[in-house]
């Protein structure tokens, strides 16, 4: 038996691509990775520019959670992902391995 197509309105509710969240997580990402790349070079964590951005990274990320946990099933990353518990691990362990040291990647002076 061979299923019947989907009516015109079956395939006009594809999937959007979430935006507002995509806008959030894109830059927090980017500012927190430049915060920590600045924090890892002469500056350290205690400078003004690393703290400036690793607070409105962090902003960034929990105004992402928080139209995540608003939206639910449409959000980009779906935060009930994170409780599972494998989920979790890889994601952490994707992070800290991400924001190791690198070997040889800046010459003693």
């Amino acid at each position: 038996m061979i299923p019947a197509d989907p009516s015109s309105r079956e395939r006009s509710a594809a999937p959007r691509l979430d935006i507002i969240g995509l806008a959030l997580l894109g830059p927090a990402f980017a500012i927190l990775a430049f915060a920590l790349s600045q924090a890892a070079g002469d500056a350290g964590f205690g400078a003004a520019p690393v703290i400036v951005a690793l607070v409105l990274g962090a902003v960034l990320l929990a105004a992402y959670c928080a139209h995540a946990a608003r939206v639910g099933a449409k959000a980009i990353i779906r935060l009930n992902l994170f409780r599972s518990r494998g989920f979790a691990a890889s994601v952490t362990v994707m992070g800290l391995t991400g924001t190791r040291p690198h070997p040889g990647g800046r010459p003693h002076q």
